[in-house]
């Protein structure tokens, strides 16, 4: 991001925040317009999470190249940002190993996770009994909490029932005709 010109920044803000004003460099997450304020939540919680121990108005410039595609609805090439970010992850845990802070996860895990489930992968090592590092995780789950304290609704309702940790991680809703990205790809293309 720093190596952007100050005009892009300030048309991608400018598209992104409320609070808009031209040089201003720093935003909270609340000051994003109320749509985005949502897909960055989901974005944050699905695709590229936030570092640990990191503010909670956090938002890294792909993020925000995301929203601003998002808020235009143009078409991204969403490959590219996850495996920029990736890169970027790996190519600073190799050169921060001896810092305190150093990466130590695995990003995009949620993602990874539903890849190789829906491809069949989990199910084969489990088959072969390949186990021993397969754990199920779960995680913050998307709620009206969510929505009230990101200003969105000002009044939940309670739901009938509240799902337990054993509900949730039991819970697995089969994609149908989910192709492999292999089976995508042309034949001369997978041997390379």
């Amino acid at each position: 991001e720093s190596k952007l010109k100050p005009r892009t920044k300030d048309i991608v803000n400018k598209a992104l925040y409320t609070t808009f004003k031209p040089g201003k460099t720093s935003y909270k997450v609340m000051d994003l317009h109320p749509k985005l304020r949502i897909w960055h939540k989901i974005l944050l919680n699905c695709i590229n999470q936030r570092p640990k121990g990191s503010s909670p108005d956090y938002i890294n410039f792909n993020q925000k190249a995301m929203l601003f595609f998002i808020q235009d609805q143009k078409k991204i090439c969403l490959p590219y940002f996850l495996f920029s970010y990736l890169k970027e992850c790996i190519r600073k845990s190799r050169t921060t190993a001896s810092i305190k802070s150093a990466i130590k996860y695995i990003p995009f895990g949620r993602l990874l996770s539903d890849l190789f489930i829906e491809s069949g992968l989990i199910q084969d090592l489990i088959n072969a009994g390949c186990t021993e590092d397969l754990t199920t995780i779960v995680s913050d789950v998307f709620t009206a909490n969510s929505l009230k304290k990101m200003g969105l609704v000002k009044k939940k309702i309670a739901p009938a029932h509240e799902d337990t940790s054993s509900e949730i991680r039991s819970r697995r809703v089969p994609l149908n005709d989910y192709p492999l990205w292999t089976q995508a790809d042309h034949p001369e293309a997978i041997r390379c």
